[in-house]
């Protein structure tokens, strides 16, 4: 050894404790791989319906979207959240 030892310093442990860490993690990863149930499919009998989403009317002018108190969205670069049966777009304002 070149004298330093692992017990008076930590440092010393973080490069095993990284690895053992990645190893851990690579074999959990590939233990549960093919474990996760199949994505959900439509029940029998369900009604499906398709949704066509318009950005532009006839002429080309970009309409506008209202949230349910009639108040214009602005939201960029955003995502969509469902809770329970409502459905919240969020995202940066830019206003």
């Amino acid at each position: 050894m070149d004298g330093i030892s692992s017990i008076g310093n930590p440092a010393a442990r973080w490069p095993r404790l990284l690895v053992t860490t990645s190893l851990l993690s690579a074999i959990a990863l590939l233990a549960s791989y093919g474990l996760a149930p199949p994505p959900a499919q439509a029940a029998q009998g369900r009604a499906t319906a398709d949704t066509t989403i318009v950005n532009a009317d006839a002429v080309g002018h970009q309409i506008s979207r209202f949230d349910v108190d009639r108040n214009s969205l602005d939201a960029h670069d955003g995502s969509v959240l469902k809770v329970g049966n409502l459905y919240y777009l969020y995202g940066t304002s830019y206003a």
